[in-house]
């Protein structure tokens, strides 16, 4: 993904993004956090950062209850690179492990996907990212 922005203002909306997993660029080496998303949730380390440029986050534990095989997931690393190419803001993701093998592979490269190309890029653009829909509800609900 590639876009017209300063790379400093990018990065800074990387990080600070308000969305749950952007949370877990701000972490240290070798910090474990989880991510919740309702029934699911996935437990990551942070096994390289280089601050400003690339993070890498090691799937330890997961729990994807809509899959026959829920781990599926655990022992993948979820890759984030970003640097400058062309004066735009470059972020290379790797999901590495996930293979067409995988019961949710095609569900979860379409999710990823989408998740990159909108909320993400709206994130970089705007500063503001598109949250899961399920997640935006419970919001509201609380409010």
């Amino acid at each position: 993904m590639q876009r017209h922005r300063k790379h400093s203002k990018a990065l800074t909306a990387f990080q600070n993004g308000g969305q749950k997993i952007w949370k877990a660029v701000r972490k240290k080496l070798n910090d474990i956090f989880t991510v919740h998303f309702g029934q699911t949730f996935v437990t990551l380390k942070i096994v390289e950062s280089i601050p400003g440029k690339k993070i890498v986050w090691y799937v330890t534990s997961c729990n994807k209850h809509w899959l026959k095989n829920k781990k599926e997931w655990k022992d993948t690393q979820v890759i984030w690179e970003i640097s400058t190419k062309n004066k735009a803001t470059q972020v290379d993701f790797t999901h590495l492990g996930l293979v067409p093998d995988f019961e949710c592979y095609d569900a979860c490269e379409n999710a990823w996907t989408d998740y990159l190309h909108n909320s993400l890029l709206s994130l970089m653009t705007s500063g503001k990212g598109q949250p899961d829909p399920k997640e935006g509800k419970k919001k509201a609900k609380r409010k």
